[in-house]
C-alpha cells in the first residue's frame, strides 16, 4: 500500500493535497447531508402512515373497512 502523501516535496505540493482533501471532504458531507434530508423525510408521521397504509392496504378492503365503522357506530348509538 502506497501512501501518494510520502511523495510531497514541496510547499506548492502541500498546498495542493491539502485543497485535494478539503474538496473530498466537502463533497461528501454534501453526499451526507443529502442522505439525512432523505432520512428525515422519510421518516415524517405522514409518510410512516402513508407507507403502512399502502402495505396493508392490499389485506384489507373497503367493504371490511367500512362495515367496520358501521358496526363500531351502532355499538356508539346502542350505549
Amino acid at each position: 500500500m502506497s501512501n501518494k502523501y510520502a511523495r510531497i516535496r514541496t510547499a506548492a505540493e502541500l498546498d495542493k493535497a491539502i485543497q485535494e482533501v478539503h474538496a473530498k471532504r466537502n463533497k461528501l458531507g454534501k453526499g451526507i447531508d443529502h442522505d439525512i434530508h432523505g432520512l428525515r423525510n422519510r421518516m415524517k408521521p405522514a409518510n410512516l402512515m402513508l407507507g403502512a397504509v399502502n402495505r396493508y392496504m392490499p389485506y384489507v378492503t373497503w367493504s371490511e373497512i367500512s362495515l367496520g365503522i358501521i358496526r363500531g357506530l351502532k355499538k356508539l348509538l346502542r350505549k
